[in-house]
């Protein structure tokens, strides 16, 4: 019997229309309200990986700039401390989840620093954004959801 791949190596063979794999994932807060687009998109935001901590690649006039400095988080515990803080500093009032600390769900899609997808309600991926901050792209998510949602 063949193992497993590990995420990492799955992360790069995901396809649109393909089932989306499950990571492991932690909610803030089960209160929390999600926003909608329209009223049959819901918008998760996934907390992963910090990709300018204080402590590794630091960019002073990114973070700094906006008060939002943070060590790598080392616990899943830290990492719900700093997605706590990214929530009350910006007053986001979407869903947000957090990923395991070995970071199985950013491996899976592929997803350091930042990307988009859409996931359809029977767990296909629908939409594969570009990998950010380059090919990050709010405009053709919205396109593409503007056709699905036509």
């Amino acid at each position: 019997m063949a193992a497993n791949p590990t995420p990492s190596a799955q992360h790069s063979t995901l396809k649109v229309g393909e089932v989306a794999p499950a990571g492991k994932l932690y909610t803030m807060d089960k209160k929390d309200c999600c926003r909608q687009f329209g009223d049959r998109v819901e918008f998760i935001t996934i907390y992963i990986r910090e990709a300018h901590p204080t402590d590794g690649w630091k960019i002073p006039s990114m973070n700094e700039d906006v008060g939002i400095c943070f060590k790598q988080p080392k616990t899943l515990q830290d990492r719900f401390k700093v997605a706590a803080s990214f929530i009350d500093h910006f007053s986001f009032h979407n869903l947000i989840l957090v990923d395991e600390i070995d970071d199985t769900t950013s491996s899976l899609y592929d997803a350091l620093p930042e990307r988009l997808y859409v996931i359809s309600d029977d767990l296909r991926i629908l939409y594969k954004g570009g990998k950010g901050p380059h090919h990050y792209s709010i405009d053709d998510l919205t396109q593409f959801l503007n056709k699905l949602l036509a």
